[in-house]
């Protein structure tokens, strides 16, 4: 044989195995991309890496929440550093024997302490820990507190008690009517789906599932959507249970999927790229509608009449950003503005820091009609009032 002829042969062998190998790449990135419930949805692992720097200076977490400006749309409405907050609603019988609903702001200290923000009283003290968040249900009477180590314990404002959970149990929702309380039991093969009836004290299986790492929503009385943990290393999937006809629905797919819901409607959250955020305005009876393209995360969205997200627009990171990988890492702070996601495609801006203080929003909630927000920079509670004077404008996309 000729050293022409082995020659060819030996760039055909190569040829061949490049060939194999690229089959075998893309053979196992489409085996990612179609799941099914209990298909491999990935370990969810975020990575190592933690970007530093200092391209923004930030307020060190230990730093006392303080006042902004007068005459500011934005207050700070308690010196205490806290991890949750919510409106607590109650009918209350006047004088003339009319009802009447009073309300009140009520948050979870760090120190453990449910305060009401408007009376300063201290509801109740509590030797669980350190908070790290909370959900209420829809009249504040209830709400759940998680504290550090995994802990969820149940708050009670009427009785003004704490009272213990499924030591199992995470990512706890409450029903559209604040009745019932949802939440995922992991276990050896996949994950469980449980309602508990707060009246009866009843426990129903919902489902049990062959996935893991994924986090639960209540969007509509009858239907549960349960999510993958959002990674933009991992691609993501969301499913939707009607409860009424025990069915089950894939809803949406993508790296870095998030959601954010309120009476059915709400924010799809999926990574463009490895910064950049695209947001799809859903429902669960139309599907997906895209809107905006803008790096932000769920947690920094609330949605109701109105949609309102804090957008950031300076970091502290000198690699490129990973989102949502850095934000739940708690690896980088940011600086955000404060916007108004309008129908028509445009952003009405509300807040930024030129205004007079810096806000990394970790936290935000409908309060009436303004917005009680938690800043990752220090800890701090504030009030912001929409469509407050000269303060808010409108800009493109």
């Amino acid at each position: 044989m000729s050293s022409t002829a082995k020659k060819v042969i030996v760039i055909l062998v190569i040829v061949f195995v490049i060939a194999i190998g690229v089959g075998v790449y893309f053979g196992l990135r489409e085996s990612q991309d179609v799941l099914v419930p209990g298909g491999d949805v990935g370990s969810g692992a975020l990575p190592s890496s933690q970007p530093s720097g200092t391209q923004i200076p930030v307020t060190p977490e230990s730093t006392e929440p303080t006042q902004p400006s007068e005459q500011s749309p934005l207050s700070l409405l308690t010196t205490s550093q806290v991890a949750g907050v919510w409106g607590y609603y109650k009918e209350v019988v006047m004088e003339d024997d009319t009802i009447a609903t009073s309300s009140e702001i009520l948050a979870v200290t760090l120190d453990g302490d449910v305060i009401g923000i408007d009376s300063g009283d201290v509801y109740v003290s509590s030797d669980f820990g350190t908070p790290v968040g909370v959900v209420a249900n829809t009249d504040g009477s209830l709400a759940v507190v998680e504290f550090e180590g995994r802990v969820f314990v149940l708050f009670d404002a009427a009785a003004n008690a704490w009272s213990t959970l499924d030591t199992e149990g995470r990512s706890f929702v409450f029903s559209p009517d604040g009745e019932k309380l949802g939440y995922i039991v992991p276990t050896q093969t996949g994950s469980e789906i449980y309602i508990l009836d707060l009246n009866t004290q009843d426990l129903t299986l919902v489902s049990s599932l062959s996935v893991f790492d994924i986090s639960l929503h209540w969007p509509e009385e009858d239907r549960m959507v349960f999510v993958s943990l959002p990674s933009y290393h991992v691609r993501g999937e969301a499913w939707m249970i009607d409860l009424s006809e025990s069915s089950l629905e894939r809803i949406g797919s993508g790296l870095g999927l998030g959601y954010v819901f309120d009476n059915g409607k709400g924010l799809k959250f999926s990574n463009k790229d490895q910064s950049t955020t695209l947001i799809q305005s859903v429902t669960l009876e139309s599907g997906d509608d895209v809107i905006y393209q803008i790096s932000t995360l769920p947690q920094k969205c609330v949605v109701g009449e109105r949609i309102i997200c804090a957008i950031p627009y300076q970091n502290n990171s000198t690699d490129v950003l990973t989102l949502p990988d850095d934000y739940l890492q708690d690896s980088v702070r940011f600086h955000d503005g404060i916007y108004e996601l309008n129908d028509d495609g445009r952003l009405t801006e509300h807040w930024n820091k030129e205004n007079g203080h810096a806000l990394d929003v970790g936290s935000i909630v409908w309060y009436q009609d303004t917005l009680l927000i938690i800043s990752r920079l220090d800890k701090g509670l504030y009030q912001l009032v929409l469509d407050y004077p000269d303060v808010s404008g409108e800009t493109s996309e």
